[in-house]
């Protein structure tokens, strides 16, 4: 991520002064600024001031007020002493502000800023960024210390050194210092580092900072991160998802649906404890089909469709040729007056196919369209092909009827909540009540 655009500069600015008003105890801790400041108000101005296709390519959104505090739920022991709470991609410090009203308070307000600059600690790419957590955990302990002390104190500045502009994937000493690290990483693909042991190509940027926490913290450490969900159902990250396990002991995964209205990404929150003895168990990332329970793919062969429509290219024998667009759904397709030519598989009905594309709000995530007919068929790319192993069309008529029920939206956004649904998630779901 680059540095932060100048045009978030200004608000850094109005945060830096807010503090120093609040150390030198010239406002009000329930001033209206105070409350915006230490609440989403960070996220709706880099909202106002920073392009989406720009926050999209940098990872940059906030974790905001409310999916800070159900990260940080019972972070903390009952007792604080030697607690230390990192953050290796901080942003504006929304996770620490929530590690910080879990610290108690001391008589003054400057031992308290003391007590808590030895508690917290955080880094990110962008110094704008690390500048306004600062600040915002300044004006955050000045407004926890006078509601319970009941007056108002004054104080030098006592900032917060190692929340600083760093690289949270080159810092080391932080995290094997920590007791606790929470961290909201950004979400964007980048190449997989040399040496990469479960990927190639490009990976996402939240599954290197958490195998990067899990590396270099101490045993029994505890972490808290919120992923994109993409890391906890895609079978491209079942090696990462092995790797994860190995270096822990997970608590548990909780899922959360979309980030925000700005951030179209379905998330999770992950709580775990490194540990090299403690095992997670196999079914914690979603859940499994348990033995005996009949699932679409032992009824059905699962492939995702062959064609890549702007990559193939046109040659071979002609076919009927369906794509996701425009494909109805719900019915059964006989006449399929698209066609074209492809050297690749054809598949030749009864067949169903399902849209690869899905969200978690849909009333049904598995639309299917019957396909039946004498010719063989092309299939595009973004359409899941459902074959009956038996060859039977009453199989898949059956399953087209169950596929309305309920209970297939709702297993699958257990399984898996990310807008393409993998052949291995739709193999295992159990078949619905009422399938054959």
């Amino acid at each position: 991520m680059n540095e932060t655009p100048t045009a978030f500069d200004p608000y850094v600015r109005h945060l830096q002064g807010l503090a120093m008003r609040a150390l030198a105890g010239g406002i009000s801790p329930d001033e209206s600024a105070v409350i915006n400041a230490l609440g989403d108000e960070p996220s709706d101005e880099l909202a106002r001031t920073l392009r989406v296709a720009d926050r999209k390519q940098g990872g940059i959104y906030f974790t905001g007020d409310v999916l800070a505090r159900s990260l940080t739920e019972d972070l903390l022991p009952s007792h604080t002493h030697s607690i230390r709470i990192h953050d290796p991609a901080c942003g504006v410090g929304d996770l620490l502000l929530k590690g910080a009203s879990l610290l108690p308070v001391q008589s003054t307000l400057r031992d308290t800023l003391s007590d808590w600059r030895q508690t917290l600690s955080g880094t990110d790419l962008s110094g704008s960024f690390t500048a306004a957590a600062r600040a915002r955990l300044m004006i955050y302990a000045y407004v926890r210390w006078s509601h319970q002390m009941q007056r108002v104190d004054r104080c030098d500045a006592i900032g917060f050194p190692q929340i600083r502009k760093a690289n949270g994937l080159r810092t080391r000493k932080a995290l094997s210092d920590a007791t606790h690290v929470v961290l909201n990483p950004p979400y964007t693909m980048v190449p997989a580092p040399p040496g990469c042991s479960w990927a190639s190509g490009k990976v996402n940027l939240a599954a290197l900072f958490v195998e990067h926490a899990l590396t270099h913290v101490t045993n029994g450490t505890e972490i808290r991160a919120l992923l994109p969900d993409v890391l906890r159902s895609g079978s491209r990250y079942e090696r990462w998802r092995k790797l994860i396990e190995d270096k822990g002991a997970i608590h548990a995964v909780r899922l959360h649906g979309q980030f925000s209205d700005n951030a179209d990404v379905d998330v999770f929150e992950l709580h775990m404890t490194a540990s090299v003895s403690s095992k997670s168990m196999g079914d914690a990332w979603y859940p499994r089909t348990s033995p005996g329970i009949l699932t679409i793919g032992e009824l059905f062969i699962v492939r995702v469709g062959p064609v890549v429509p702007h990559r193939d290219p046109i040659a071979g024998p002609e076919a009927p040729y369906i794509t996701a667009q425009g494909l109805p759904k719900w019915v059964t397709v006989r006449n399929i007056e698209t066609r074209r030519r492809f050297s690749g598989t054809l598949y030749e009905p009864p067949f169903i196919v399902v849209r690869r594309t899905s969200r978690s709000d849909d009333e049904n995530r598995l639309i299917p369209t019957l396909v039946v007919g004498p010719d063989k068929v092309a299939v595009e790319n973004h359409l899941v092909i459902l074959q009956p192993r038996d060859k039977q069309l009453k199989t898949c008529r059956s399953l087209v009827k169950s596929l309305r029920s309920p209970t297939v939206t709702n297993w699958l956004n257990q399984r898996i909540r990310c807008r393409h649904l993998t052949v291995s998630a739709i193999k295992e779901m159990p078949l619905p009540v009422g399938t054959p």
